[in-house]
C-alpha cells in the first residue's frame, strides 16, 4: 500500500493501483512549476471520479457532479505540479483519465486503462 497526501487528506491505495505516468517531450515536471489538472474522461465508474473530486478538491457532491458532466474540464488551476499530480493519481485510480498541463509546456496524461 502506499499513502497519497493531497491537500492535508490522505489516502491508502493498494500497490496494485494504476497510477499515473508522465508523458510528452521528455520533459519532467518540476515541484516549482504552477500547472492545471484537467479532467479529460470519465471511464466507467461516474461516481468513484466524484467522490474522487470531492477529495481532490473538496468540492461539494453538485459542484463535482457539474465537473464530470461537463467534461473536458479544468479540475485545479494553478496549483503546484505535486498537487496536481497527486489529484490526478487518485482520479487514475477510478479509472477515469486526467492531464497535468504546467506553465512550461509539460504535460501528462493518465488513463485508467493499462497505466
Amino acid at each position: 500500500m502506499w499513502a497519497l497526501i493531497v491537500g492535508g487528506m490522505v489516502s491508502w491505495l493498494p500497490s496494485g493501483q494504476a497510477r499515473a505516468t508522465q508523458v510528452g517531450s521528455g520533459a519532467s515536471l518540476g515541484t516549482g512549476d504552477v500547472c492545471d489538472l484537467n479532467l479529460v474522461s470519465v471511464g466507467s465508474s461516474k461516481v468513484n471520479v466524484i467522490k474522487a473530486l470531492r477529495a481532490v478538491t473538496g468540492l461539494g457532491l453538485k459542484d463535482s457532479k457539474e465537473l464530470v458532466d461537463n467534461v473536458p474540464s479544468t479540475v485545479l488551476d494553478d496549483v503546484t505540479s505535486a498537487s496536481a499530480t497527486a489529484g490526478q493519481s487518485q482520479l487514475v485510480a477510478t479509472g477515469a483519465e486526467a492531464e497535468v498541463v504546467c506553465g512550461t509546456g509539460a504535460s501528462s496524461s493518465g488513463s485508467g486503462s493499462g497505466v
